[in-house]
């Protein structure tokens, strides 16, 4: 009560001219319904004195004392001029305060499933925030296919890598087209060499003179073949030394591309992996979390539509009802409506 006064007050000390009006309308209000009680109360007044322990003439004591003072809080200011709604309120809980009115079963009923969601909602925050994060996060399952595919990859390179370290030269390396080329011309002119050395030894069994012109034919192709055969072994010592004697293998050439494409395909997860764990894609709320807060939400749904039926009743008037013999008095309906149009 002492809030909705304080609210009220300053509603009042915004705009005087609401103050004014607030105030005169309540006077006449209650003088009107002062009026029309005390008529009904002398028309019972020879009965009721038959009935001085009564409890229905104990309530309209109450509700005529409860009258009188709220005029007198009036005039006195203790209202503040408060506007219709405060009065209304400050009414209501005069008359619950004399035992005139009671809330209704259906607005304590609500009261109490306002209550107890609200219990819930607690109880469903406190679990909430008790939660670790393992509890609230888990990777999602585009991470943990990536993160997969970084071990196989690694594990690709791996068996590469180690089936490369285990080729030999011979595995590794192969002659060029250059330096074959080469090693036949070489063994053309060895074998040119040979037989020129076979002719030589036919013709000294045979005893040709080596003053001969035959002879000398024969030495002149032997020099030449030698000759022939220095300057192309030289170009293969040449070769062996600039490396251009050899290059690398088809199979070495095949295993070393798959090296390079499964160290690529690696660091693409990896470029990946790095991307999820940045942007914060790698991780997702867990079920535990989203059925919490689902929960969360269903209970604070409740809560607002209790209170906003609880709010309805209380603006209908619907939230609270007179007490025994007063319910069906004739006045207590005029009463109500004098207070309901204050």
């Amino acid at each position: 009560m002492a809030k909705e006064l304080e609210r009220l007050q300053v509603t009042i000390e915004a705009d005087p001219r609401k103050l004014k009006q607030g105030a005169g309308e309540a006077k006449k209000s209650v003088k009107d319904m002062t009026a029309s009680i005390n008529r009904d109360i002398e028309k019972i007044k020879s009965p009721a004195k038959n009935m001085a322990g009564n409890e229905t003439m104990a309530m309209l004591n109450n509700t005529k004392a409860m009258i009188k003072n709220t005029i007198a809080d009036i005039k006195s200011g203790a209202l503040g001029g408060v506007m219709a709604d405060g009065i209304k309120d400050y009414v209501k809980e005069a008359q619950i305060a004399a035992g005139i009115k009671v809330y209704t079963d259906d607005y304590l009923q609500l009261g109490r499933d306002i209550e107890s969601a609200q219990k819930s909602l607690e109880k469903l925050n406190a679990k909430k925030n008790a939660m670790s994060d393992t509890d609230i996060w888990e990777e999602t399952e585009a991470y943990k296919e990536t993160v997969k595919a970084i071990g196989a990859a690694e594990e690709a390179v791996r068996k590469l890598k180690a089936q490369q370290s285990s080729m030999t030269d011979q595995d590794i390396y192969e002659e060029t087209e250059d330096y074959k080329e080469l090693s036949k011309c070489i063994d053309a002119v060895k074998k040119r060499l040979d037989s020129l050395d076979a002719r030589q030894e036919k013709m000294k069994a045979i005893g040709i003179k080596k003053n001969s012109k035959s002879w000398k034919s024969l030495q002149y192709d032997i020099d030449e073949a030698k000759k022939t055969l220095t300057e192309y072994e030289m170009d293969e010592a040449n070769m062996k030394a600039d490396g251009s004697a050899r290059q690398y293998s088809k199979k070495w050439n095949d295993i070393n591309e798959s090296v390079r494409r499964a160290t690529a395909e690696l660091e693409s997860y990896k470029a990946k992996k790095a991307g999820m764990e940045a942007d914060g894609s790698m991780m997702r709320h867990t079920k535990k979390w989203d059925d919490i807060t689902a929960a969360i939400q269903r209970a604070k749904s409740a809560a607002a539509g209790y209170e906003g039926r609880r709010k309805a009743m209380k603006l209908s008037g619907k939230d609270t009802e007179f007490t025994g013999g007063l319910a069906n008095q004739s006045w207590t309906k005029s009463a109500g409506a004098a207070l309901s149009a204050v």
